[in-house]
């Protein structure tokens, strides 16, 4: 016999649900609905009783008073659109509807002082293309060379280029030694 355990589609959806197989926000919405609502529902009777309705009527107009009061409780409760909590799902919804739905594509580059519209440097007299010494050149390209040299070379590569003997793993010794 193997023993099974319940996996659930996503993690993050899970709740607890600690006392009579109801979450923490069910409990809390269940003692909203019984306090609000059956305090609701008495003073209405009562009142209406005073007034001289009978019993079977002033519970009726009690009904029809409590329970627009507790929608909303139960919708926070146990309403559950799309597997968001419903404060959540409200605030996409409003964003979707309320945020205008036209995307622009205009061309915000705007070239820096003392380059092109390309982004090539200009010398700022004449207008052209500023002209790069060739020391400036042969620096900058020996730079990109250390910096290729450091982020590709194989550290067996950098021990050989240092005259020292590269460390290798441990092998393994014995009759499980395979041959190549």
């Amino acid at each position: 016999m193997a023993l099974e355990m319940k996996v659930y589609k996503e993690i993050a959806a899970y709740e607890p649900k600690p006392m009579f197989g109801r979450t923490w926000r069910q409990i809390a919405a269940l003692a909203v609905m019984v306090f609000i609502g059956g305090g609701l529902f008495a003073g209405v009777t009562v009142g209406l009783m005073g007034v001289g309705q009978t019993m079977e009527q002033a519970t009726t107009v009690g009904m029809y008073v409590m329970f627009p009061v507790l929608i909303p409780a139960a919708i926070w409760g146990w309403w559950r659109p799309m597997g968001l909590k419903p404060e959540q799902y409200l605030g996409l919804f409003l964003r979707h509807h309320l945020m205008r739905k036209t995307i622009s594509y205009a061309d915000t580059f705007q070239p820096q002082p003392g380059f092109d519209s390309a982004g090539e440097p200009v010398s700022v007299a004449s207008g052209e293309p500023a002209e790069q010494s060739s020391r400036e050149r042969k620096q900058r390209r020996a730079a990109a060379r250390k910096l290729r040299k450091t982020i590709t070379e194989h550290p067996q590569a950098e021990a050989a280029r240092r005259g020292r003997k590269a460390r290798r793993a441990p092998q393994p010794q014995g009759p499980e030694v395979w041959e190549r």
